[in-house]
């Protein structure tokens, strides 16, 4: 954020503190959308946040592009891959247990083929060398040694230039990506690279495989898309107390500060309004305590699963993952209070970057 006025911020500028230019979205140009504007404006009006409206309206139609575009391509990727998951995690087992007995020269395997008629055991070291080397392939060819990117090894190719053309292609430019956190992020999970077959490697991908697995079976009550929302929730809520926040100074955390049942019937009707909430969470406009529960549980599953990192089967339902969010809103509040200075904002920013 350059330019900015701390002491007197515009109302672009707390809307760009609280939800980031999403791929340089926030211009002045007007945008066609088919939806009632007046009545969008009116729940912006009813919680004071009107001066916001062309601002929200933007965002909410490049939110939905990426959604979509994400979204499409996560359902691809899950029709061609379901039925290759059980086939994926025997593979990573059985190589775990020729890798695990390597040492000991496979003095405890014993390999046993049978048909209806006869059962024949086999403890033979060369055949288990040849049995390793066919299951290493075929865990490459799986795919099942790459792993994305660390933000580091990111941060390395952008410097390099070595992806100019895939951010290009996104119609970005290169030297925009680095000091978006937002940017780094996407590209980050958007690219993988080939790891050193190891114990600990497989471990990992055998713990992925057997929740993805849970999750097909049904295990897991939550719905994961509900992340992405989660996280616009949250930002819509820093948004709607960010006024309160910095006018107290008894909490130094946006995040630590008491969200109110007002500021969650706003976001409530937002979401409500743009059509992302599911038809079992629609109460009546009198169910007031049940819409603001609703949407504090929201925000605090999406917290948990942040807080956990499990990034690899939700990170294509969210918009962007920006690390920064809530370090980026406290040190603007210390410039504010005149605790620091913009310069020490700045780089204090850096600073987690790096």
């Amino acid at each position: 954020m350059k330019d900015v006025d701390f002491k007197n911020p515009s109302a672009k500028e707390i809307f760009l503190l609280c939800m980031e230019d999403v791929f340089g979205f926030v211009t002045d140009e007007d945008v066609d959308i088919n939806i009632n504007r007046e009545d969008f404006r009116d729940i912006l009006v009813k919680y004071g946040l009107q001066s916001y409206t062309d601002l929200f309206i933007k965002y909410q139609i490049i939110w939905f592009e990426i959604r979509n575009i994400a979204t499409k391509h996560k359902e691809q990727s899950d029709d061609n891959d379901k039925n290759l998951i059980p086939h994926k995690l025997k593979i990573a087992k059985i190589l775990r247990l020729l890798l695990s007995n390597k040492t000991t020269r496979y003095q405890k395997m014993v390999l046993s083929v049978s048909d209806p008629t006869d059962n024949i055991k086999i403890a033979d070291f060369e055949l288990f060398n040849q049995l390793r080397d066919v299951f290493l392939k075929e865990f490459e060819k799986l795919g099942l040694n790459k792993t994305e990117l660390s933000t580091e090894e990111a941060l390395e190719i952008i410097d390099n230039e070595d992806e100019g053309d895939w951010f290009t292609d996104q119609g970005i430019e290169t030297e925009e990506v680095r000091d978006n956190p937002g940017l780094v992020e996407w590209f980050r999970s958007e690219h993988c690279k080939p790891r050193e077959i190891s114990l600990e490697l497989i471990n990992i991908v055998i713990s992925e495989l057997q929740m993805i697995q849970d999750k097909k079976r049904g295990r897991f009550g939550a719905k994961i898309k509900n992340l992405g929302i989660g996280e616009l929730a949250k930002r819509l809520s820093y948004i709607a107390r960010i006024q309160d926040f910095f006018q107290q100074n008894e909490s130094p955390s946006i995040k630590d500060f008491t969200l109110s049942n007002e500021s969650c019937r706003f976001v409530y009707e937002y979401l409500y309004f743009w059509d992302l909430l599911d038809k079992n969470v629609k109460y009546d406009k009198e169910e007031k305590e049940k819409r603001a529960n609703y949407i504090k549980s929201l925000i605090k599953f999406n917290q948990r699963y942040f807080e956990k990192g499990d990034f690899r089967e939700i990170r294509n339902y969210l918009v962007m993952i920006d690390s920064d969010l809530e370090l980026r809103i406290n040190l603007f509040k210390k410039v504010k209070d005149g605790l620091i200075s913009p310069e020490e904002f700045r780089k204090g920013l850096s600073l987690n970057r790096s």
